[in-house]
């Protein structure tokens, strides 16, 4: 079976061979049109100057709320990150970016798992595929679905675990075409090493929400600059 949804602004999204251990939903909008999101942990990346190979944030603020584990992204691609709740994208000096693994620290899993992917530039196409590792599962790199997106669009992607399991990691790999940034992460459902349920996210308070808008957007400037400049280039 496959399915194609429509997205506002041309963009395309196209999911194919669902696996039954988990849904996949593309949200088009913010992670509050997403299923579940009510409920989720914000990851606020701490701030890393490429390049590296793993990104580390931490769960409902800057500093983490208490009793939450710190999230992992890794790449086989240098990469880098802006302070706060940010993106990951390739580092400063460029290159390619084909694959993201996410997962939380210390044997922690989740249920749901909510994150933004942004378009390629130009006018290329990414093609990229969803996979999943689910805690205690003989079967590793579970395929979860094929996605293909147009040039300089946006889109959420909202991936839950079915009832009964849960996320140890999730991998995106790129087919064709590279990423351009990974993103604005949420975490929900947790569980403990020790398989007991996980805190909820408590509200922020809001000058540190406020503090963490504002680093966002100290981010996104830096982004905008880079990219403003990369066009003025000459070729």
């Amino acid at each position: 079976m496959r399915i194609t949804l429509a997205l506002a602004g041309a963009a395309m999204l196209s999911l194919a061979s669902l696996a039954q251990a988990a849904t996949v939903t593309a949200c088009n909008g913010g992670p509050e049109t997403c299923p579940g999101a009510s409920g989720e942990f914000k990851v606020f990346l701490n701030g890393t100057p490429g390049p590296v190979f793993q990104v580390t944030g931490q769960l409902g603020s800057q500093v983490g709320q208490p009793g939450t584990p710190t999230a992992s992204f890794t790449s086989t691609n240098a990469i880098e990150a802006s302070q706060g709740y940010a993106d990951t994208r390739p580092d400063n000096n460029g290159g390619a970016y084909t694959n993201l693994t996410a997962s939380l620290l210390d044997g922690w899993t989740f249920n749901d798992l909510i994150f933004a992917v942004q378009g390629p530039p130009g006018n290329n196409t990414l093609s990229f595929n969803v996979f999943a590792d689910f805690a205690g599962a003989p079967v590793t790199k579970t395929f979860l679905g094929s996605f293909t997106q147009g040039a300089g669009t946006d889109f959420y992607i909202a991936l839950d675990a079915a009832a009964g399991s849960s996320f140890a990691n999730i991998v995106l790999e790129a087919v064709t075409g590279n990423f351009r940034s990974i993103g604005q992460f949420n975490f929900s459902e947790l569980t403990t090493p020790g398989g007991g349920p996980g805190p909820s996210p408590v509200p922020l308070p809001g000058a540190a929400l406020l503090m963490g808008t504002a680093l966002v957007g100290v981010g996104g400037f830096g982004a905008w600059r880079r990219r403003r400049r990369e066009t003025a280039r000459p070729a």
